[in-house]
């Protein structure tokens, strides 16, 4: 296992209002941005515990990369997967405006075949990994 993901609202510090979102109940009136379908918003309010009564309409794109340069230029506020935005996170274009998250219900593993496992190449390839993911908890940045 590489890592676990965690699932939480970004946004551009550049969106108007953003700065007044301090709680689940804030996020009405903004414009949600999703990935696949409306279904993924709903889920997770539902998951926080958010008696959320805004509207969960919004644009939808087909790939989370697009909903997260959306976020970043400002036309709403995304549900982002941790791995992805960690570096928009730390360079400030995204900043996560609540606290509340959930846990993803996959994770990140390294696989590859037995018969390459004693591989030199390869045991120094995953031992780099391990070590960056160790370096990279999903939460630390925007906590």
């Amino acid at each position: 296992r590489l890592a676990d993901e965690t699932i939480f609202p970004v946004a551009s510090t550049m969106l108007p209002g953003i700065d007044a979102v301090k709680t689940l109940a804030d996020l009405s009136g903004f414009t949600l941005l999703h990935h696949d379908d409306h279904r993924a918003w709903s889920e997770w309010l539902s998951a926080t515990g958010s008696a959320h009564a805004g509207e969960l309409d919004g644009p939808i794109f087909d790939q989370a990369a697009y909903a997260i340069d959306a976020a970043v230029a400002g036309q709403g506020i995304a549900l982002a997967r941790s791995q992805l935005v960690t570096l928009d996170l730390a360079e400030g274009r995204l900043f996560a405006p609540l606290t509340e998250y959930t846990v993803a219900p996959f994770s990140y593993w390294i696989v590859y075949p037995p018969a390459t496992a004693k591989r030199a190449l390869i045991e120094r390839f995953v031992d780099w990994l391990m070590s960056v993911a160790a370096h990279t908890p999903p939460r630390s940045i925007v906590t």
